[in-house]
């Protein structure tokens, strides 16, 4: 539990850092991008019109909200050129998605009260939805989503104020709740139900419902964490493609005098 809650608190150290309630993580987010120079730019949904402007989906995206007051503002999606999400995924509020990271068709991520962080090279498959805690967990946690690096979230996942170290493979139909934590390099089987609190340690398979501990991973079944997440990488690339122009979908809209 102590090594569960010092991982949570350097992972949001490093991720999260100026996600306080007198900082703005925005800045942070500009700030650091502006550092590394190879992702000079974000794409700030913010600046996008409340209304969708593509024939080609009515669907919106991208949920901004604006805040009045002394100093008013408008938080929105913080999402990397190179990051894809599906025309049917859903952000809305405070949640930042790494370069590479594909969010897919269905999927819902909430950010209203504290905010939801994906890092880089993670996919979050189709209908899995990601929401912060309604509250804080605890003095280290404001129930805030911090989801690490080549992570593979499958289809239909539940999470809620969880922490997701780098290279873990969360089954489809799984469950995270608040305060509970994924540390690097293990793996929890579908259908399973990680409680309040409870810790997968590194290098382990849980599965169950509630989840507990089955067997350590093996070598060849470690490297494959990463290798799942390169997977969906190139996997991204041809939905990518799809909804760039000239796409199937924009040619035929032009062909019928639509777009």
């Amino acid at each position: 539990e102590k090594g569960a809650t010092m991982l949570a608190r350097t992972l949001r150290n490093g991720m999260v850092r100026g996600r306080g309630r007198t900082t703005n993580p925005y800045e942070w987010a500009f700030k650091k991008v502006e550092e590394y120079g190879k992702y000079a730019k974000l794409f700030d949904t913010r600046s996008e019109p409340t209304q969708f402007v593509d024939k080609a989906d009515a669907h919106k995206q991208f949920v901004n909200f604006d805040y009045g007051g002394f100093r008013p503002s408008r938080i929105a999606p913080l999402i990397y050129p190179s990051a894809w999400v599906a025309p049917t995924a859903t952000l809305t509020g405070k949640v930042e998605v790494g370069h590479e990271s594909s969010i897919y068709y269905g999927a819902v991520i909430i950010g209203d009260r504290t905010q939801v962080r994906i890092g880089s090279w993670t996919n979050i498959q189709d209908d899995t939805v990601i929401s912060e805690a309604l509250g804080e967990v605890d003095a280290d946690n404001d129930g805030s989503v911090v989801i690490g690096n080549y992570v593979t979230v499958g289809h239909g996942c539940d999470i809620r104020g969880a922490t997701v170290a780098d290279f873990c493979l969360i089954g489809s139909k799984c469950t995270l709740k608040e305060g509970s934590t994924m540390e690097a390099h293990s793996q929890l089987g579908a259908g399973s139900v990680l409680e309040k609190g409870q810790t997968v340690p590194s290098g382990q398979l849980w599965a169950g419902n509630p989840a507990r501990y089955i067997r350590d991973l093996s070598d060849r079944e470690t490297l494959a964490l990463q290798q799942s997440a390169e997977d969906y990488i190139r996997l991204t690339k041809q939905h990518q493609n799809e909804f760039y122009l000239p796409s199937t979908l924009y040619r035929d809209l032009e062909k019928e005098g639509n777009m």
